[in-house]
């Protein structure tokens, strides 16, 4: 990754897109390999993919935690830039910093 600056403004802008979906259709795509995929562009014009799962953050039916992985596409691949977030039953989001000590499995 070359710009870590600008993956971050582009994971940001993923993250806030992937947190528009319902929790319903987060849930749905459990356990589906290469859940969901994006892709944006940098403002220098680099493009970057994001890839996406979803898992239980403890009891099945509760609330999961979203995992974001973002990859410059091509050369520098295997340095990603990372994310996650959890969802609630209710469509509410937080950061995993807002969850009580030990609430992330």
């Amino acid at each position: 990754m070359e710009n870590f600056d600008e993956a971050d403004k582009v994971l940001a802008h993923q993250l806030e897109e992937i947190q528009k979906r319902p929790y319903s259709e987060l849930v749905s795509l459990m356990g589906v390999e290469n859940i969901v995929t994006c892709e944006g562009t940098g403002e220098s014009g680099v493009e970057y993919e994001a890839e996406v799962e979803s898992v239980w953050n403890g009891a099945e039916g509760g609330d999961i935690r979203v995992n974001v992985v973002l990859f410059e596409k091509g050369f520098n691949s295997c340095v990603p830039v990372t994310s996650s977030f959890v969802m609630r039953p209710d469509n509410s989001v937080l950061s995993l910093e807002e969850l009580p000590e030990g609430k992330v499995d």
